[in-house]
Order: structure tokens, then C-alpha cells, then sequence
């Protein structure tokens, strides 16, 4: 559904190729939106919702129900994971560049000339063509889930038991920001955001942690601020 930005009106609804899935959303990048749906990756006029072209990467049934993932574009390239694979796309070309088998799950982040996907309960890092270069893992069997953030020097990445903060040159994890809690003697899911050299933890209990990057090259420091319950913004 598109939508006009002034009065809030909409503007077109259009249906999409492939099975309806849910927790999915638009991309946009140099003057078109684009879609991955349940197996098939498409190109739209932002204006009129029309589709220009449309990729198969996947059956009508590539996910079942939600698929909790989207789009990452960079340098005319769209990065973006099915089930069993990563895939680059060509956007000027309409076509697959390359793709890389494995249970990905997650957005997939691309920088500094790097494309991170997380797969196997660990993050793979590839060129940009599809060269497979280190992973960065944990040491306590976490599975990484949600989306990653990559700095210059920092892969940062949520699991069940909390953030993790690794070296990007080598994979050497720098800092385990755990989210156990001693009242349930249990651990809390967590999302994460980065803003001014700071570090933010949503977690599942309602709280938002803020943690203070004192050395970027290193690790985060946790800061002062905890924000708890209907304080959250």
C-alpha cells in the first residue's frame, strides 16, 4: 500500500506476487521500492504501487507464516535471505549476481565492501561477490536472530541471551552484554540500535539499557541509563 506523505491518503494498493506472509517490509533505493515475498523479489513504481520486473527465488511457499526479514541495498546491489540461501541481486540487471546456500535467517547488513547474514546460529561474512571470508560466533551455543549492525571496526548482534559485540577485522567477540535477570533466573530476547557511539538493548522484560562506546575499537561500556516499563520510547 502506498500512501501520500502530506495528507496521509492513499494513494494505490496493489497485490503482490506470492502467498501472503507477514512481518515483511518495502525497501527503497534510487527511486523505486522493492519487495521480497515468499519467494519472489520485485521491483515497484513508488508512486503507482505497478511492478517493473520480478525475480523467482524460491516457491509460493518459501516461508509459511511470518518471515521477520527485508531488504538490504547498497551500490545498486540488493542483498536478502530465503530460507536456504543468501542472494545478491542486480538491479540495473534484473537479475541474480550470485546467491550462497545455507539455513540463512534475518536481514543480511552490507558494508564496507562486506555483506554479514546470519546462518547456523553464527554471522557469515562474504564480498560483495559472493566470497565467503570468516565468521563471527559466540561461545555460549546462542543463535543470533534480529538485524545487525556494522560500524567501521564493530559487528554488533542480538541473540536469546543478549548482545554481542565483535572485532570486525578478525571475529574476536570484544564484549558479551549478557540479558539475564536474577528475579526469573532467566534470560530475555533482545533488540538492538545504535545512535551517537551509543548502544541501545530493548528487551523482552520492557526495559531499554543504553551502553556508552568508550572505545570504539574495542568494546561498549555500559552507561547510566535504564529505562523500564511505560518509560519506554
Amino acid at each position: 500500500t502506498g500512501f501520500n506523505q502530506a495528507t496521509g491518503a492513499q494513494k494505490f494498493f496493489k497485490q503482490i506476487t506470492g502467498n501472503g506472509c507477514d512481518q515483511w517490509t518495502p525497501a527503497y533505493y534510487n527511486g523505486k521500492a522493492y519487495m521480497w515475498v515468499n519467494g519472489y523479489f520485485s521491483e515497484h513504481n513508488p508512486l503507482s504501487g505497478a511492478v517493473t520486473w520480478v525475480i523467482t527465488n524460491g516457491g509460493p511457499n518459501e516461508f509459511s507464516y511470518s518471515m521477520n526479514r527485508t531488504v538490504a541495498v547498497a551500490d545498486g546491489f540488493a542483498y536478502f535471505t530465503g530460507t536456504t540461501n543468501l542472494f545478491c541481486v542486480d538491479l540495473a540487471q534484473h537479475k541474480n549476481a550470485w546467491s550462497r546456500t545455507g539455513p540463512f535467517s534475518g536481514t543480511p547488513a552490507v558494508a564496507n565492501g562486506m555483506v554479514y547474514a546470519i546462518s547456523n546460529g553464527m554471522v557469515s561474512a562474504f564480498t560483495t561477490n559472493g566470497v565467503y571470508v570468516r565468521s563471527y560466533q559466540n561461545t555460549n551455543g546462542d543463535s543470533f536472530q534480529g538485524q545487525l549492525i556494522v560500524t567501521d571496526d564493530a559487528l554488533i548482534v542480538a541473540g536469546s541471551y543478549g548482545a554481542y559485540v565483535f572485532k570486525l577485522a578478525d571475529g574476536t567477540l570484544q564484549q558479551y552484554l549478557s540479558s539475564f535477570r536474577t528475579p526469573c533466573y532467566c534470560y530475555y530476547s533482545s533488540v538492538i540500535s545504535l545512535a551517537s557511539n551509543t548502544l541501545y538493548i530493548a528487551s523482552s522484560d520492557g526495559a531499554v539499557t543504553a551502553y556508552l562506546a568508550t572505545d570504539l575499537a574495542s568494546s561498549f561500556q555500559i552507561s547510566n541509563l535504564v529505562i523500564t516499563g511505560s518509560d519506554v520510547r
